[in-house]
């Protein structure tokens, strides 16, 4: 008896980030560029550049870096954002009277704010298309492996319809050793950055077979859009994916054997999820002797029917035979024929007659 075993297994790997731990790289930008060298431009300063503020054309308001709203103000306590001045929702700090400042939680009252820097993208006032691309120098990691890239972006543009010049935000983990080919990007729009006007918090996984990548950012303004457009990017941070769980499941293999008499056994193995119909083939043995010897006649016919196991169940085609001895005069032998009919089996199974004629009496036909 033949058995046959299939196993299948599928392997799930879950990665679990943990940004408590101390990044293998930061910038903030507030120095100016990053720890590791130049932040370079493709642009000219008047459409990019790394500032502490940035006015936003036709109104008083100014976007000021990531320090400045999560830093604690000089009172001890952070600011409390969203706040309204002159019938402006503000999301950074407020410039009164030549200090940027502003109201801060559990009813601190006003607080100055510690500012620091981010770059700042923006199109020309007449709102005309443009793209601004951003580079690091090379950021060395501990390893190849996986890791986690978090920063802020943020978009505005002063008109009802933001989405009309299709305005977004591309950042980019680079391979040094082909820099045209990026390890992970990312695309960032209104429909996905979050609010307007606010530092929105982004992040995600990449994969790095190297230990040496560039960050590249993008800014761009696809379509004209009457007004000018700004955009912002600050404080980004490199973190190693620390925990990695994995989880098999293996599943259940069915293995089922019918065997049938005298000698067939077919073996079936489902796996799930397809379905297996098993078929069964066998051959019944069949034995027949008629014997004619004086008056006697004697005929025998055995049929053995096969054991099945379900599944599944088959039921043979009944079989007949016919056996019709010749009449023979007196001192004259006769070979009697037997027919055998099977259906649907391909083999006829062997057939043995005898017949002795010892007497001179006519034998009675016996018909089966």
């Amino acid at each position: 008896m033949r058995k046959t075993f299939l196993g299948c297994f599928i392997i799930i790997l879950c990665l679990k980030n943990i940004q408590n731990a101390n990044p293998v790289f930061s910038c903030n930008f507030d120095d100016g560029n990053c720890p590791n060298g130049v932040f370079t431009f493709n642009q000219s300063s008047y459409y990019v550049s790394i500032t502490e503020t940035q006015l936003i054309s036709g109104t008083p308001y100014k976007l000021t870096d990531v320090t400045s709203i999560i830093t604690p103000t000089n009172n001890g306590k952070v600011c409390d954002l969203p706040f309204t001045e002159f019938n402006y929702e503000y999301n950074h700090c407020y410039n009164y009277l030549g200090k940027y400042g502003c109201p801060t939680v559990e009813s601190g009252g006003k607080g100055d704010c510690k500012l620091g820097k981010f770059v700042v993208g923006k199109t020309a006032t007449n709102g005309a298309p443009i793209s601004i691309k951003g580079t690091t120098s090379e950021i060395t990691l501990p390893s190849s492996g996986i890791y986690e890239l978090s920063f802020y972006v943020l978009m505005f543009t002063n008109i009802t319809d933001m989405t009309f010049g299709d305005d977004f935000i591309q950042v980019s983990v680079d391979s040094v050793l082909n820099p045209s080919q990026s390890i992970k990007s990312e695309k960032y729009d209104y429909k996905n950055i979050g609010k307007a006007n606010v530092w929105e918090k982004k992040s995600f996984m990449f994969d790095s077979t190297e230990e040496k990548i560039i960050i590249r950012v993008e800014f761009v303004r696809s379509n004209n859009a009457a007004k000018g457009g700004y955009f912002g990017f600050d404080q980004f941070e490199i973190f190693t994916a620390t925990s990695m769980t994995t989880t098999t499941i293996s599943p259940t293999t069915t293995t089922l054997t019918t065997t049938t008499s005298p000698a067939t056994t077919t073996s079936t193995t489902i796996n799930p999820p397809a379905t297996t119909t098993p078929t069964t083939s066998f051959t019944p043995k069949l034995s027949t002797t008629t014997t004619i010897s004086s008056t006697i006649f004697t005929s025998t016919t055995t049929f053995k029917t096969p054991s099945t196991k379900t599944p599944p169940t088959t039921t043979p085609t009944p079989l007949t035979t016919n056996t019709t001895p010749a009449t023979s005069p007196p001192t004259t032998t006769t070979s009697t024929t037997t027919t055998t009919t099977k259906t649907p089996l391909t083999k006829t199974p062997s057939t043995t007659t005898t017949t002795t004629s010892t007497t001179t009496t006519t034998p009675t036909t016996y018909n089966f």
